[in-house]
């Protein structure tokens, strides 16, 4: 990703093999890596350290053995590299926004509102960009993250990461937004402190009171947005 947005040779090759030598990419769309993390989501000492504990038949014909230990270490890593976005949870989107409206037109990502989404603003203000369409549907946790990791607790208490809890508990609920951006003039009516107070109201809302408080939820905002409600564990909207 940093060569082919960061290296002008590179993304010059990159268009010249899709047929576009020259061209503007009308919109660049990515769904990167956004979820806050720091050492302790990492593999730990004690995550070896329990694996070793288990009885044999819990791990199956394959045993205890170092390999496995060394398999099962190797692809959680892996797998965490696939989520990992930093401390901030912004790493990738940062470099998004600085290098590919360089070259596009308009920009549009995903990411979850656990993952500083007032910060995005000053992100898009500091880079002359602004917000043409916003999408915001409520969501539980995904299946590796059925309870918030303490650390996502912490940034929610600093106010960076907004999710509902319920209260007789239960799986946490979280807002996937979907922002597309552009440069230039922003719409009329478009002003900084309007939106970052119009989105810090979405997200407080949603915060208070879950899912059922985006249909209570109303502003006028300079942009379109659109709210809704996803269930992947039932696959209905």
């Amino acid at each position: 990703m940093s060569a082919l947005l960061t290296d002008e040779d590179e993304r010059a090759a990159l268009m010249g093999r899709c047929g576009l030598p020259g061209r503007t990419i009308d919109v660049v769309i990515s769904n990167p890596p956004y979820v806050p993390m720091d050492g302790r989501l990492g593999w730990q000492p004690h995550d070896g350290e329990a694996l070793r504990s288990l009885p044999v038949t819990d791990l199956g014909v394959l045993g205890r053995s170092d390999a496995l230990l060394e398999r099962v270490a190797t692809l959680r890593a892996a797998m965490m590299a696939a989520e990992d976005g930093g401390l901030d949870g912004l790493r990738f989107v940062r470099e998004i926004l600085t290098e590919a409206p360089r070259f596009a037109r308009r920009v549009a990502w995903l990411q979850a509102s656990y993952t500083s989404p007032l910060a995005v603003l000053d992100l898009l203000e500091q880079c002359d960009l602004s917000i043409d369409t916003l999408v915001a549907y409520a969501t539980p946790f995904g299946s590796r993250a059925t309870s918030p990791h303490a650390y996502l607790g912490e940034m929610r208490a600093r106010g960076q990461a907004f999710f509902w809890s319920p209260p007789a508990g239960g799986a946490s609920w979280m807002l996937l937004l979907g922002f597309s951006v552009r440069p230039g003039a922003p719409r009329p009516g478009f002003t900084w402190p309007s939106v970052r107070g119009a989105l810090r109201g979405l997200l407080e809302t949603f915060g208070d009171r879950g899912p059922g408080g985006l249909a209570q939820w109303s502003d006028n905002l300079p942009f379109e947005l659109e709210t809704g409600c996803y269930d992947t564990r039932s696959g209905t909207r």
